[in-house]
């Protein structure tokens, strides 16, 4: 990147980036590459970024928007995850605190808040998603804290048939093919949901 900016003088976007990987040098280049929104994906609470291994803090995610806005970057984007197996009700109050001092400093934010979503090859791609009810309330918390400039989620059917489509097996790829055979729509899947 840095070959690009300096040398081409390219202008350089960039897409999510791990808060870990992050530092002011970095954060300098991208602003030189002319990008003016940083997108960083804290996932969810300190307690359970920690329990997944996730290498930062709350105040490493600060710490990356100052050097952000510091160096001309106006806007941050964050995803956030919701329905984490373990996830409590404190967990969503420890990100509406992140949030919170993040408007405090004068940080503007975007924020998209999804459900969890199983994955293969993961340690918890065995794991249940967490139901409708829980998801749309912890949406919801984090809709209504109003921190932020955007806020976009994703829809919960939708993030169903993305577990099941990663996780399916060829059962569910001869469904899929009988569906498109017998005209099955979006509105019969969603009655049956």
């Amino acid at each position: 990147m840095s070959f690009l900016v300096d040398e081409l003088g390219l202008n350089v976007s960039v897409p999510s980036l791990r808060v870990d990987s992050l530092d002011r040098d970095i954060i300098r280049l991208i602003a030189r590459g002319g990008q003016r929104v940083l997108t960083i994906a804290p996932e969810s609470s300190e307690r359970l970024r920690r329990a997944l291994g996730k290498g930062f803090s709350d105040d490493d995610i600060v710490r990356v928007a100052m050097d952000a806005v510091s160096v001309g970057i106006d806007h941050l984007k964050l995803y956030f995850m919701v329905g984490l197996p373990g996830e409590g009700d404190d967990d969503v109050k420890s990100v509406i605190n992140l949030l919170s001092r993040l408007k405090r400093l004068g940080i503007k934010h975007s924020l998209s808040v999804n459900p969890w979503i199983p994955k293969p090859h993961t340690p918890l791609q065995w794991l249940p998603m967490a139901n409708d009810d829980i998801i749309n309330a912890r949406v919801k918390e984090l809709r209504n804290a109003q921190t932020y400039m955007e806020f976009s989620t994703y829809n919960i059917l939708d993030a169903k048939v993305q577990a099941l489509l990663s996780l399916g097996d060829r059962d569910v790829g001869n469904l899929i093919f009988e569906a498109s055979l017998t005209g099955l729509d979006r509105g019969l899947l969603e009655k049956t949901a």
